[in-house]
Formats: C-alpha cells, sequence, structure tokens
C-alpha cells in the first residue's frame, strides 16, 4: 500500500512541477511579446503596424519572414555588414537592441 501511495505522490509532485513550468514558460512568452510590441514601435513608423508596409517603399515586407530570418537580419543590421543607404538606417536602429531584444522583436512581428 505505501508503495502505490509513494507513486501516487510522486506522479503528483512531477505534475505540479509541469505545470508550474508551463505557467512560468507562458508568463515568460507573455513578457517577450510585451516587450517586443513596446520596441516596434519605432519599427511600425516605418514598417507599418502590422509590419505590413515596404519600408521607405522598398524594403520587404517583414510580416512575412520567418522568426529567425527576423533576428538575423537585426543582427546583420546591428552589425553593419551591408552597407547600403538603408541598411544605415536600420543600424542606426539595430546597433543599440541587445540579442533578448531582437529576440523580442522578431517574436512578437510573428503575432502579427
Amino acid at each position: 500500500m505505501s508503495k502505490v501511495l509513494t507513486a501516487k505522490t510522486v506522479v503528483a509532485v512531477l505534475a505540479l512541477l509541469l505545470a508550474s513550468n508551463l505557467s512560468a514558460s507562458k508568463m515568460n512568452y507573455k513578457k517577450e511579446l510585451a516587450e517586443g510590441a513596446h520596441i516596434f514601435k519605432r519599427c511600425s513608423v516605418c514598417h507599418g503596424l502590422h509590419a505590413q508596409k515596404h519600408a521607405l517603399g522598398k524594403s520587404d515586407i517583414i510580416a512575412h519572414y520567418s522568426e529567425k530570418r527576423i533576428e538575423r537580419a537585426l543582427k546583420n543590421y546591428r552589425a553593419a555588414i551591408e552597407h547600403d543607404s538603408d541598411a544605415m538606417i536600420m543600424n542606426a536602429q539595430a546597433k543599440h537592441m541587445n540579442n533578448k531584444q531582437i529576440h523580442d522583436v522578431a517574436l512578437y512581428v510573428k503575432t502579427l
């Protein structure tokens, strides 16, 4: 009888831990989205509220980009890998962003 009770207790504890982790993950996701939305306000001037515009009438519509593609593009702009006039504008926007902020923006854009 005690072995069954012990097994049930272990299962119950594991279920509580799993629920706790899922709840923490959900809260973290919401926090990342909120931060991404806050940062994207600056981006929306050129890219549109829903990332639906060709920025300055030239760029791709970033709403169609994957999260990884957005992150890679922002990191490349931050590193000033390209040197055309559009890249210089984006470099000025991305150079002050850390990796977490870049991730949060990319995550947010994918929800639009």
